[in-house]
């Protein structure tokens, strides 16, 4: 399980980088962009860390109001041996994240001063223990390159994070633009689209899109400090609904491949952002529980399991599944093994039926699919899915290859979708052979709940 969690931590950190690199990185490439943004929070982080450690001390010491950003660098030069020795590093005042970013707008050599700036940090660091750790530590920034802007005035758009209370309660940008911030965003969210009323009219469901995608970027972007803990304003049931509108509306609107252009094709849904927040299985799993503790007599709780599933792109695709696991609980029931055991016999049904039904081939389809839940996708380019076909014609019949084809990819990404998270692979011991576990361990970040696992003993 230790193994999943670090895949998920690591995924969140990549969806995190993501969302501030798509906010500010302008025309440069996303994923070009995330070696920028990584660095840049790297470096941000190792400036706070310096200068909490040293106001610490000097506070601790009696100097009640000292602010190291606020010391000449010249005064700081007396501290830089023992800094060295200590923190394993040493950073100038000037040079600190705050201080560059406090000059950024009005520099127009932001590039070279950031240059000299990571330059002075790894040279800091030779000579010491940590040297091995600093040396190349900002390689991958690479200030000049013309991908950031031809000049070095184009280049200054190069991302420097906002405060938090830039992000939190909106600023002015430095071309004097207004720019709202989150609580600004989320109350005009509520007073513009109460829950439970529905949103009429293509324009309105426009609107509510472009501001919750606003809301979505700037929950990622202040999910990275530490103050944004508490102070969401939404509850994390009322974010789960205004999500699942979200969704619904996703779904409603999103072109189709026979389609017209709408006034909606422009509207960019933030789905990365989306999947940040996803309910798991466990957490529906442990509403179950709690439906069947209550002797499956609190609506309540089915009212809430729906709201979660429609929250969840994921758990979209499983939504039949798990509700008509919900209707054979019984008093009798353990959830956790009796869902693990329907699990498994209703994806041996849904894959005989699909392989009865197409006339696949049996033992590559099932190879197939086994695949696909090891890789974590999909593969249906190249020769794959034809390995499974049966005998169609290729050439004449208006062609029926090809729709067929189509059809059986469609119905394999349905079965995929459906029961993509449910399992993890155990590679067995004979060759070309992989078993599949049930889990419903995957760790939960977003419900204030802790998991309660039924079944056990707790």
């Amino acid at each position: 399980m230790a193994d999943i969690r670090k895949e998920q931590e690591r995924d969140e950190l990549h969806r995190a980088i993501w969302a501030i690199a798509d906010e500010l990185r302008g025309s440069v490439d996303g994923w070009d962009f995330k070696s920028y943004v990584l660095g840049m929070m790297f470096y941000r982080y190792i400036s706070e860390n310096l200068t909490n450690y040293i106001n610490e001390g000097e506070i601790e010491a009696g100097e009640v109001d000292f602010d190291y950003a606020q010391l000449s660098d010249e005064d700081a030069e007396q501290a830089r041996e023992d800094l060295v020795k200590t923190k394993g590093f040493f950073i100038l005042p000037s040079e600190l994240f705050c201080n560059v970013r406090k000059k950024a707008a009005n520099d127009e050599n932001l590039n070279m001063t950031l240059e000299a700036a990571f330059n002075h940090i790894e040279e800091s660091a030779k000579g010491s223990e940590s040297e091995d750790n600093f040396a190349g530590l900002f390689d991958d920034i690479d200030v000049n390159s013309n991908k950031l802007g031809a000049t070095d005035k184009e280049a200054n758009g190069i991302v420097l994070l906002k405060s938090y209370e830039d992000y939190y309660y909106g600023c002015v940008d430095d071309k004097g633009r207004e720019q709202k911030g989150y609580e600004e965003r989320i109350a005009e969210l509520l007073q513009k689209y109460p829950l439970e009323q529905p949103i009429v009219g293509e324009q309105n469901k426009k609107d509510f899109i472009v501001l919750f995608g606003n809301i979505l970027r700037l929950r990622n972007i202040l999910a990275a400090f530490d103050r944004f803990a508490g102070n969401e304003i939404l509850s994390p049931i009322d974010f789960q609904d205004y999500t699942g509108t979200y969704h619904d509306l996703y779904e409603e609107i999103k072109p189709k491949p026979e389609s017209k252009d709408s006034i909606m094709d422009d509207v960019v849904f933030e789905m990365e952002l989306v999947k940040q927040v996803e309910v798991n299985i466990d957490y529906i799993l442990m509403l179950v529980g709690k439906y069947h503790d209550g002797n499956c007599e609190d609506k309540e709780i089915l009212v809430a399991i729906d709201k979660a599933i429609k929250s969840s792109l994921q758990l979209r695709s499983k939504k039949e599944l798990i509700e008509n696991f919900i209707a054979t609980i019984n008093t009798s029931t353990n959830v956790n093994t009796d869902w693990q055991r329907f699990v498994r016999e209703q994806r041996e049904t849904d894959i005989q039926t699909l392989i009865t039904e197409e006339k696949l081939k049996p033992e590559e389809t099932r190879k197939f699919v086994e695949n696909a839940f090891r890789d974590g996708v999909l593969k249906t380019t190249a020769t794959d899915v034809d390995r499974l076909m049966p005998p169609v014609f290729r050439f004449g019949g208006g062609g029926s290859r090809d729709k067929k084809k189509q059809t059986v990819i469609e119905k394999l990404k349905g079965f995929f979708e459906k029961y993509f998270g449910l399992i993890s692979p155990e590679v067995s011991k004979e060759p070309d052979k992989v078993t599949y576990l049930y889990d419903t361990e995957l760790t939960l970040s977003m419900v204030a709940e802790e998991p309660v696992h039924y079944g056990k003993d707790v």
